[in-house]
């Protein structure tokens, strides 16, 4: 039989137990509630937060894309073969941090997938400006081999008297390309296509220079057709030249002799074309180096303003245009440059 202190001793730890249990059950329904209030009013906040933070990295990786895809699209276009296939662009989606909150997604993940984004948009960024950078020193490298050799060329002939031809090209720099707000996407493409305008204008330049120098006969003849107050145009042969400088040494590799509407040629003496010589219109020479015709047109200086003056002279490349004395100053500088127009017209084709 038990002791009336035994009896008092249960009861106690009874009572104690019976707290410690109604203390739990208050601190588990306080903690459920506290769960509750989180997941109703500060879980929603937190994804909206996400949400926004998801899309935005989203919208930079597409935007970055974008602009790899248009720095793509541009340098095809321009015949840029350095630059790599163009990028896919990320789905932004606006209710799918929604649909992940419903089907009961770990909050950790949303992040992970962000953290992922962002870290294939460093990347990009990384990437982009890698092939700026390769996009413009190619680029820059083609201009300069085209200046190198437009420079070379133009020692080979005559350009003074050729309008709007430069005398020289200036190389370009390379630089450093880093994409910002101070030199943006657009920026970029159109100093590239600066940059690659100079270069087609320089092939342009390079083509006009060496079509003069030593140009065949036959091109001659037909570019004359295109000047229209030349009547008649004739070449010489060896039995004809009435200078004897055909195919000879320091001489020209032909020449061609034409009459003109302004010229009455029957008041000229001579059989023909060439017999009539420059006095019927003038006579065009070609030589197959620029010191050859410098030293032609250095003969012809003996005998300005004297009574064998027969007329201008002026050299195009290799080529020495010469006119009739019979025509007025004007009419000469009129004369050439009409020749010469027809001589530097450039078929890009």
């Amino acid at each position: 039989m038990k002791s009336k202190n035994n009896l008092k001793h249960s009861s106690k730890t009874a009572k104690q137990n019976s707290k410690r249990i109604i203390i739990t059950l208050v601190v588990a329904a306080f903690l459920i509630t506290l769960l509750l209030v989180c997941t109703f009013l500060l879980l929603p906040k937190y994804y909206e937060s996400k949400r926004f933070e998801y899309n935005s990295v989203v919208t930079d990786y597409n935007t970055k894309a974008s602009s790899m895809n248009e720095l793509y699209s541009a340098a095809k276009q321009r015949n840029i073969d350095s630059i790599p296939a163009s990028l896919s662009f990320l789905e932004l989606n606006e209710s799918e941090i929604w649909d992940y909150i419903m089907q009961g997604g770990n909050p950790f993940g949303i992040s992970s997938e962000i953290q992922q984004i962002q870290n294939n948009l460093d990347v990009l960024s990384s990437q982009y400006e890698k092939v700026c950078q390769e996009v413009y020193d190619k680029v820059v490298d083609d201009y300069n081999i085209m200046s190198d050799g437009y420079n070379e060329i133009i020692t080979e002939a005559s350009i003074d008297y050729i309008a709007d031809l430069p005398k020289s090209a200036v190389k370009h720099n390379t630089k450093q390309i880093k994409i910002n707000e101070k030199y943006t996407d657009s920026m970029f493409i159109k100093e590239l296509d600066s940059i690659i305008a100079e270069t087609e204008s320089l092939i342009s330049n390079h083509l006009l220079v060496e079509q003069i120098i030593n140009p065949d006969e036959e091109w001659v003849l037909d570019r004359l057709k295109q000047v229209a107050s030349i009547k008649e145009a004739a070449p010489v042969t060896a039995s004809n030249d009435p200078n004897g400088l055909l195919n000879k040494e320091g001489g020209y590799t032909s020449c061609i002799y034409f009459t003109i509407n302004q010229i009455d040629t029957s008041q000229i003496r001579g059989s023909d074309v060439i017999a009539k010589g420059t006095d019927a219109g003038g006579a065009i020479e070609v030589y197959s180096t620029v010191d050859s015709a410098l030293n032609r047109c250095e003969y012809l200086s003996q005998f300005d303003d004297s009574m064998l003056d027969s007329g201008s002279y002026t050299i195009i490349g290799t080529v020495v245009v010469r006119t009739s004395y019979k025509l007025s100053e004007q009419e000469q500088v009129s004369l050439t440059n009409e020749i010469t127009q027809a001589l530097t017209a450039v078929n890009n084709t």
